[in-house]
């Protein structure tokens, strides 16, 4: 008797956390849009612009240049989405951006990015990768 009641209770703790599982899934599943970065320091007082549609390029800079690009983030889904954003490489300690916000369904919504040079950067090419995190939105 008391092994059925172990195994009875084995198989419905096996259910719930398939269903747990598969509900995990297709509520939480998140995508992910990455977008290419780059950036390049030079010492004379030029500026060089980089217009690209596929990458989020901030041209040559020098120490003291700011620069703003701008990113549209397409919702295409009938719900809205919680995005993340997050930068990684060694870009990072140049660019300020807006790291939450909420997308409408079926909207856009343009993300300023500002990349900003400070005084005794080295000379270089400075790249990264903004990463977008996009989630279903629960009220």
């Amino acid at each position: 008797m008391k092994k059925r009641l172990l195994l009875l209770l084995l198989a419905v703790v096996a259910i719930i956390s398939v269903l747990a599982a598969v509900f995990a899934y297709t509520f939480y599943k998140a995508d992910m849009n990455i977008i290419e970065m780059e950036l390049k320091v030079r010492e004379d007082r030029h500026i060089g612009l980089d217009i690209n549609e596929t990458a989020l390029k901030f041209g040559i800079m020098y120490a003291g240049s700011r620069a703003d690009r701008n990113v549209i983030i397409e919702n295409n889904k009938d719900y809205p989405l919680n995005a993340h954003v997050f930068i990684r490489g060694n870009i990072t300690k140049f660019v300020s951006f807006q790291e939450r916000f909420v997308l409408d369904k079926n909207g856009n919504k343009s993300i300023g990015f500002s990349a900003y040079i400070p005084e005794g950067t080295a000379e270089g090419d400075y790249n990264g990768e903004a990463v977008f995190i996009l989630r279903r939105k629960w009220v």
